[in-house]
């Protein structure tokens, strides 16, 4: 049976109008293991609907909402998140080295010509293309062992979510307890929102373990010939 690749995305929320949406930011001080004393910026939503074409008055009582295990676990939250938005640009190295040891073949250089951005989801293309051609022997060696479509579809997603995680904020829904992540949708341009939960992140983790043995293995491939 062929190895499948899948990831777990953020959960969109179905948040339109009539909403309205109420961020608050509370900024203190940590001091971390190096002794630094660091500013948190620590922020909450309050998302309630509009009735009747009103604005609703929200009342936010901050001294009870920010303690000190909320703002802790919004500090790993964010820490995590970071964490694996740097794992996303290793991943993103891996892809570029990948492929300039691929540029040489005739096939690669017409492929390449289709995609001059040179951003991450363009490499992305290009390894799709240089997948379903079957023009790289290497290519085709390990990824007999996957599901083709299944490592494309994966790749997609996860620069998809690294950009959610790159540009995004994380912040608490007070009135639905939940953690979130905030950001602009590349189609309409609005800020939508996105349930995060530590099971998305274990996932990007895993996908990101998945497709960087899969570069690798390719490239081990060619190193041999």
């Amino acid at each position: 049976m062929s190895t499948q690749l899948s990831l777990l995305s953020p959960k969109r929320m179905d948040i339109s109008d009539p909403y309205y949406c109420l961020t608050l930011s509370n900024e203190n001080t940590h001091v971390n293991s190096l002794g630094l004393e660091l500013p948190l910026n620590t922020e909450i939503v309050s998302i309630c609907e509009i009735k009747n074409g009103e604005t609703p008055q929200v009342n936010i009582p901050l001294h009870e909402i920010m303690n000190t295990e909320l703002i802790e676990r919004l500090q790993m939250l964010k820490g995590s998140v970071g964490q694996c938005s740097n794992m996303a640009e290793k991943l993103f190295g891996k892809l570029k080295d990948l492929v300039k040891a691929l540029e040489h073949n005739s096939a690669v250089k017409d492929i390449l010509l289709k995609y001059p951005k040179g951003d991450f989801m363009s490499h992305r293309n290009i390894f799709s293309d240089i997948i379903k051609s079957k023009c790289i022997r290497c290519v085709n060696t390990v990824m007999a062992v996957y599901d083709s479509k299944s490592v494309r579809r994966a790749l997609n997603n996860f620069i998809l979510d690294r950009n959610k995680y790159v540009h995004g904020k994380i912040l608490y829904w007070t009135e639905k307890q939940i953690y979130l992540i905030s950001y602009e949708d590349d189609v309409s341009k609005q800020v939508v929102y996105a349930e995060m939960e530590i099971q998305i992140l274990k996932s990007f983790i895993e996908c990101y373990n998945e497709l960087s043995k899969l570069f690798s293995d390719i490239n081990d491939c060619l190193r041999k010939i």
